[in-house]
Protein backbone atom coordinates (compact mmCIF):
# COMPACT_ATOMS: atom_id res chain seq x y z
CA UNK A 1 0.00 0.00 0.00
CA UNK A 2 1.33 3.31 -1.06
CA UNK A 3 1.81 6.07 1.99
CA UNK A 4 -0.17 9.33 1.87
CA UNK A 5 2.83 11.65 0.94
CA UNK A 6 4.48 9.07 -1.88
CA UNK A 7 0.56 9.49 -3.64
CA UNK A 8 1.00 13.12 -3.09
CA UNK A 9 4.61 13.30 -4.28
CA UNK A 10 3.52 11.58 -6.97
CA UNK A 11 0.25 13.83 -7.90
CA UNK A 12 2.80 16.54 -7.71
CA UNK A 13 4.95 14.88 -10.50
CA UNK A 14 1.85 14.62 -13.14
CA UNK A 15 0.17 11.30 -11.99
CA UNK A 16 -3.11 11.98 -11.13
CA UNK A 17 -4.80 9.08 -10.37
CA UNK A 18 -2.83 9.49 -7.17
CA UNK A 19 -5.20 11.95 -6.03
CA UNK A 20 -7.77 9.28 -6.48
CA UNK A 21 -6.47 7.11 -4.06
CA UNK A 22 -6.00 10.20 -1.62
CA UNK A 23 -9.97 11.27 -2.48
CA UNK A 24 -10.81 7.89 -1.93
CA UNK A 25 -8.84 7.53 1.54
CA UNK A 26 -9.92 9.86 3.18
CA UNK A 27 -13.29 11.37 1.17
CA UNK A 28 -15.48 9.80 3.36
CA UNK A 29 -14.21 10.91 6.95
CA UNK A 30 -13.22 14.04 5.99
CA UNK A 31 -16.93 14.91 5.04
CA UNK A 32 -18.01 13.10 8.42
CA UNK A 33 -15.23 15.14 10.55
CA UNK A 34 -16.59 18.63 8.90
CA UNK A 35 -20.19 17.41 9.11
CA UNK A 36 -19.85 17.14 13.27
CA UNK A 37 -19.49 20.91 12.61
CA UNK A 38 -21.89 22.40 10.33
CA UNK A 39 -24.22 19.72 10.67
CA UNK A 40 -25.16 19.68 6.76
CA UNK A 41 -24.08 16.53 5.03
CA UNK A 42 -24.13 18.35 1.31
CA UNK A 43 -22.01 21.52 2.20
CA UNK A 44 -19.76 18.90 4.19
CA UNK A 45 -19.32 17.40 0.89
CA UNK A 46 -18.28 20.66 -0.62
CA UNK A 47 -15.90 21.41 1.62
CA UNK A 48 -14.10 18.33 1.64
CA UNK A 49 -14.07 18.82 -1.95
CA UNK A 50 -13.18 22.28 -1.60
CA UNK A 51 -10.08 21.03 1.04
CA UNK A 52 -9.03 18.64 -1.23
CA UNK A 53 -8.91 20.96 -4.07
CA UNK A 54 -6.97 23.60 -2.54
CA UNK A 55 -4.37 21.16 -1.50
CA UNK A 56 -3.95 19.75 -4.75
CA UNK A 57 -3.66 23.62 -6.39
CA UNK A 58 -1.02 24.56 -3.76
CA UNK A 59 1.19 21.65 -4.39
CA UNK A 60 3.17 23.05 -1.10
CA UNK A 61 5.66 19.90 -0.07
CA UNK A 62 4.77 17.43 2.29
CA UNK A 63 7.07 15.43 3.96
CA UNK A 64 6.83 13.27 7.24
CA UNK A 65 4.63 10.26 7.96
CA UNK A 66 1.13 11.40 8.47
CA UNK A 67 1.65 15.05 7.52
CA UNK A 68 -0.15 14.81 4.38
CA UNK A 69 -3.19 13.86 6.74
CA UNK A 70 -2.54 16.86 9.57
CA UNK A 71 -2.80 19.10 6.82
CA UNK A 72 -5.92 17.47 5.19
CA UNK A 73 -7.48 18.20 8.02
CA UNK A 74 -6.57 21.37 8.97
CA UNK A 75 -7.51 23.02 5.57
CA UNK A 76 -10.69 21.23 5.96
CA UNK A 77 -11.14 22.58 9.19
CA UNK A 78 -9.61 26.16 8.84
CA UNK A 79 -12.66 25.86 5.26
CA UNK A 80 -15.33 24.93 8.24
CA UNK A 81 -14.58 28.01 10.25
CA UNK A 82 -14.77 30.29 7.66
CA UNK A 83 -18.27 28.62 6.80
CA UNK A 84 -19.39 28.67 9.95
CA UNK A 85 -18.46 32.43 10.56
CA UNK A 86 -19.62 33.31 6.69
CA UNK A 87 -23.22 31.16 7.76
CA UNK A 88 -23.66 32.17 11.37
CA UNK A 89 -27.00 32.07 12.20
CA UNK A 90 -28.01 34.48 15.17
CA UNK A 91 -30.42 32.89 18.31
CA UNK A 92 -32.56 35.68 20.74
CA UNK A 93 -33.41 34.04 23.51
CA UNK A 94 -36.73 35.26 25.52
CA UNK A 95 -34.91 35.89 28.71
CA UNK A 96 -33.25 39.09 26.82
CA UNK A 97 -36.64 39.91 25.51
CA UNK A 98 -37.72 43.01 27.09
CA UNK A 99 -41.83 43.10 26.80
CA UNK A 100 -44.76 43.28 28.89
CA UNK A 101 -47.48 41.61 28.93
CA UNK A 102 -50.41 44.40 27.78
CA UNK A 103 -52.04 45.81 31.22
CA UNK A 104 -55.75 44.73 31.77
CA UNK A 105 -57.31 48.04 30.89
CA UNK A 106 -55.54 47.99 27.29
CA UNK A 107 -57.22 44.10 27.14
CA UNK A 108 -60.37 45.62 28.24
CA UNK A 109 -60.26 49.04 25.95
CA UNK A 110 -59.33 46.26 22.85
CA UNK A 111 -62.10 43.98 24.03
CA UNK A 112 -64.41 47.15 24.01
CA UNK A 113 -63.88 48.74 20.73
CA UNK A 114 -63.59 45.02 19.02
CA UNK A 115 -67.38 44.70 20.52
CA UNK A 116 -68.06 48.45 19.54
CA UNK A 117 -66.79 47.70 15.36
CA UNK A 118 -69.19 44.07 16.05
CA UNK A 119 -71.91 45.77 16.47
CA UNK A 120 -71.76 48.55 13.85
CA UNK A 121 -70.98 46.22 11.51
CA UNK A 122 -74.26 44.02 12.21
CA UNK A 123 -76.41 46.96 12.27
CA UNK A 124 -74.81 48.34 8.43
CA UNK A 125 -76.04 44.96 7.31
CA UNK A 126 -79.30 45.25 8.90
CA UNK A 127 -80.14 49.10 6.81
CA UNK A 128 -82.21 49.14 3.99
CA UNK A 129 -80.97 50.58 0.78
CA UNK A 130 -83.09 53.88 -0.30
Amino acid sequence: MISDEMAYRQYLDGKEESADILVERYGDALTYYINGYIHDIHESEDLMIEAFAQIFAKERPIDGKGSFRAYLYKTARNLTIRHRQKHKIWFLHLDEVDFELPSEELVDAKLLQSEREQHLYEGMANLKRV
